[in-house]
């Protein structure tokens, strides 16, 4: 009896390593004792309420380790032959080699993500309002980057702050020095009036053929392009990513030399 106790607990034990609850591993190996049995008998002998009984053999139908006959005009449920289980095993070797297969489809994918660190990733930034847009300036200016400006000049200078802001940010650049201003703009009066004196040390213009009157301003430091709008507040979003800024460059310089004035070393 003893003996039998043991097998018992093992055979439950490798059921459940299969995928059976506990409860379903008990009603399987008390239909393989009693053979077709109803609901009634199995709770008796099993000591699993009815209720219980009910839900797990449905289970275990869909699973094809019990089957449903009528005996005397009621249901009856026998456990098949503990071969059958093999299914068991087949089935779920499918699924884990299905598994296996989905994964492995999935590694470039994850690969190239887990390659996407945020060191190679675009930052973003945004700055809103004068105060932090001033803020901004001075972290270009403290890169010691050369800028590259494209922008509406009577548009900026219909911004009394932000008109304020560019005269600060200028006499900033001068006092922190190592940059130097290129800037593509249409002709305006303070535009004009510095490209006339001629400090192509400190600043270079190249003006547009036809007055432009967008509301925003393109700025490039470095690895960082800034696009500033000029809608109601103004507001800055800064990229920074080399590959970006690079075509990004290369576009600038080809209309700044398409504009005339000769070459400049980059």
């Amino acid at each position: 009896m003893y003996q039998l106790s043991v097998t018992i607990n093992n055979f439950m034990e490798i059921l459940e390593k299969l995928g059976l609850s506990q409860k379903e591993a008990s009603i399987f190996t008390t239909l393989l004792k009693l053979g077709a049995s109803d609901v009634r008998e199995i709770s008796q002998i099993s000591g699993i309420k009815r209720p219980t009984v009910y839900f797990c053999l449905e289970r275990l139908i869909k699973l094809g380790v019990i089957e449903v006959s009528v005996k005397k005009g009621k249901k009856a449920y026998n456990a098949v032959d503990p071969e059958e289980l093999l299914k068991l095993v087949h089935a779920q070797k499918a699924e884990l080699e299905a598994k296996e297969n989905s994964l492995l489809r999935a590694i470039p994918r994850l690969q190239a993500l887990a390659a996407a660190s945020p060191a190679t990733m675009p930052h973003v930034r945004v700055y809103e309002g004068v105060v932090s847009l001033w803020k901004l300036g001075s972290e270009l200016l403290h890169d010691r980057h050369d800028l590259l400006f494209v922008y509406s000049g009577n548009t900026v200078l219909a911004r009394t702050s932000l008109a304020q802001i560019l005269k600060k940010f200028t006499k900033r650049r001068r006092q922190i020095g190592g940059s130097k201003l290129y800037a593509i703009t249409d002709r305006n009066l303070i535009s004009e009036k510095r490209f006339r004196e001629g400090d192509t040390l400190f600043r270079e213009y190249r003006f547009l053929s036809k007055p432009i009157t967008f509301n925003s301003i393109f700025c490039l430091c470095g690895d960082k392009i800034v696009l500033v709008s000029l809608e109601k507040i103004p507001q800055a979003t800064v990229i920074e990513s080399a590959p970006i800024a690079q075509i990004l460059s290369f576009l600038f310089w080809s209309l700044w030399e398409s504009l005339g004035g000769g070459e400049k070393t980059r």
